[in-house]
Formats: C-alpha cells, sequence, structure tokens
C-alpha cells in the first residue's frame, strides 16, 4: 500500500487528509470549480513537495497520493501496509502515549504528532512514520534529552535501517521502534473512509490502553553546554536520587512489611496461646471438680471400708462370744449328763 496520508494546505496551516477524503474534496473541488487543492508530503513549506490523489488503477493497485513527473521524490514512499498507515494516523489522536522500553516505562506527553513526516539529512531523505513534538516526558529527563521530540517508527514486517537511525540520529532525533505483533495487524483490503476510521479508533484504543512495547535505535543527547543539557543534567541527577531514596523506602516498607506479618504471627500465636491457656484452664476446672468427685467417693469408700472393719472385729468378737458359749453349753451339757448318770 503506498502513501495514504498527505497534508493539505489551509488558511490555518496544514490539515492531515487520507488519500479518500482527498479524491472527495478533488471531486467537490471540480463540481463545484473550488479553489486549487494543496496536497504536500510534509507539513514543512520548505521541504515539502506536492502530490496528488489517485484512484483505484486498472492493474489493481489501491487508491493512494502519487508525486507529479518532475519530482525527485518518486522513489522515496515505499509500499507499506494498511497496518502501517492506521498506526500512523491513530498517533495523531493521541496526547498521551506509554512506551515500555527494556522494562522501563516511559510516557510521552504530546503536543502534536506528524505522520509520514519527511526530512531531509546530510546523506538521504527519509519518511518517520510518526514525527511527535512532546510536551513533557515521565521521567522527565528524556524530554531534555531528546530535545523535546521524537521519532516513532511502526515495526510490521520491516525493521528500520541502521543507516536511517544513524542519520536521524545526526539531526539530533530520537529514534523509537515500536514493535507491532501478528494478533495486531489490521485487514490489508481496507478501502473506504468509514472502514479506516473505525479501524483508527480500534488502534487509538489500543496505544492509549495496552503496552507499547518499543526499542531505542539511536542514543540522542542534547548539545554541550546548551540550556537543554544544563536542565537534563539536573533533572537526571535528581531522578537518580529519587530512585535512590525510592530504594530506601521500599527497603523500608519491605522491612516494615516483614516486621509487621512477624507482629501479626506472634499476635496470632499469643492468640492461640491464651485460648489453648483458657481451654486447658477449663479442662482443669472440670478436672478438678471430677477430682473432688472422685475425693468424695474415695472418701466415701475410706468410711464404708472402716464400718466394715468395725463390723468384721464385732463379728469376730461375736463369733468368740459364740464359741465361749457353745464351749460353756458344752460343759453344762456334759456335767448334766455326768449327774444324771451317776444320779443312777
Amino acid at each position: 500500500m503506498a502513501k495514504q496520508i498527505a497534508y493539505l494546505e489551509t488558511e490555518n496551516g496544514f490539515r492531515i487528509v487520507t488519500v479518500y477524503q482527498a479524491i472527495q474534496m478533488k471531486n467537490n473541488q471540480i463540481k463545484n470549480r473550488g479553489s486549487e487543492l494543496l496536497f504536500y508530503d510534509s507539513p514543512n513549506v520548505e521541504i515539502g513537495e506536492l502530490m496528488f490523489p489517485k484512484r483505484t488503477s486498472s492493474n489493481g493497485r489501491k487508491a493512494h497520493f502519487s508525486y507529479y513527473p518532475n519530482s525527485t521524490r518518486a522513489g522515496v514512499a515505499s509500499e507499506i501496509s494498511t497496518t502501517h498507515t492506521i498506526y500512523e494516523l491513530a498517533m495523531v489522536n493521541i496526547k498521551k502515549l506509554k512506551l515500555y522500553i527494556w522494562g522501563e516505562e516511559i510516557i510521552l506527553y504530546i503536543k502534536r504528532a506528524f505522520p509520514e513526516y519527511f526530512i531531509k539529512t546530510e546523506n538521504n531523505s527519509y519518511f518517520i512514520d510518526a514525527y511527535l513534538v512532546l510536551q513533557g516526558t515521565e521521567p522527565k529527563s528524556f524530554y531534555y534529552k531528546w530535545g523535546g521530540k521524537i521519532a516513532i517508527e511502526i515495526c510490521v514486517t520491516h525493521k528500520v535501517s541502521k543507516s536511517k537511525a544513524n542519520d536521524l540520529g545526526l539531526k539530533n532525533i530520537q529514534v523509537c521502534e515500536i514493535k507491532i505483533y501478528n494478533n495486531q495487524y489490521l485487514p490489508d483490503n481496507l478501502c473506504g473512509e468509514k472502514e479506516i476510521s473505525h479501524y483508527i479508533k480500534i488502534v487509538t484504543n489500543r496505544l492509549l490502553n495496552y503496552k507499547n512495547v518499543g526499542k531505542l535505535l539511536n542514543d540522542i543527547n542534547p548539545p554541550k553546554e546548551s540550556e537543554w543539557e544544563k536542565r537534563y543534567l539536573k533533572l537526571k541527577q535528581y531522578e537518580q536520587e529519587i530512585m535512590e531514596l525510592e530504594k530506601i523506602v521500599n527497603k523500608n516498607e519491605k522491612k516494615i512489611d516483614e516486621q509487621q506479618k512477624n507482629i501479626e504471627q506472634n499476635t496470632r500465636q499469643i492468640y492461640m496461646l491464651e485460648k489453648q491457656e483458657m481451654q486447658i484452664k477449663e479442662e482443669i476446672k472440670i478436672k478438678e471438680m471430677k477430682l473432688g468427685e472422685v475425693e468424695c467417693m474415695l472418701s466415701s469408700l475410706e468410711k464404708q471400708k472402716k464400718e466394715k472393719q468395725e463390723l468384721i472385729k464385732k463379728n469376730y468378737a461375736l463369733e468368740n462370744q459364740v464359741k465361749e458359749l457353745q464351749k460353756t453349753l458344752k460343759i453344762e451339757q456334759e456335767k448334766g449328763l455326768l449327774k444324771r448318770i451317776f444320779n443312777k
């Protein structure tokens, strides 16, 4: 898919339009004999070149912007996918972009975005997928490190060339490549303004609410001894100090959390021990009551034992008495028998 975006010159500056909008505008211009519509490949009039919208051609090529025959840029704009174009256009709609670079979150606050931004370098000419003029960043030092701007390159199937990243670096432009994964691809057969608008909304939502995994392709620093460098170094120092302090705070918070956990654990142990102690005391009470009952039973048994022993003694005494009486009775019987015998 060739160039789908252009900049329309208006009284209030440049306006971004798609090729389908441009075709409709051209039709209205011819119909109403309106003023000439000028479509540029860049909002910078000093380097921008004119293009014109072309309908779907007989060879099956979709509607696109084309350079005029005398242009030297006819081969500068390479074929790009629908996914690529929609992501470029969606960049215009957002004012905040979260990038995740080497595990670090960097937030870009966007003042203005220029899709398919044309730029000349010392060695070559390039189109930047989305040239962002920033209002600020988080961490703040990146804003001054990058000079308040950044070039976003959309990686769908082809990575950014090293020469492009290096050349843009010579112009102090930070290049960040955002990877678009297979499950984020869009249909390649989009050809209507409504369809494109629909998918721009979907991609805008993705950029705002999902992780945008990026990779910095060059390392830009502000000019030596400039005001930008002074602010960058100062903010970088503050951010490093804050990071160190945050590490200390996090370390202390971790210790406090561990101590709190220990306190909670000890409190639970104390509660369990107190509960266990109460249960033991309750068991002791029950056992003391049972012991009292047992002591009463033992006391009663002891009393019965004594009474039994007394009865045994009495019984033994009675048995002895009976024996004595029997003995006496026998003697008396014997005496009586002898008396009866001898009296005869």
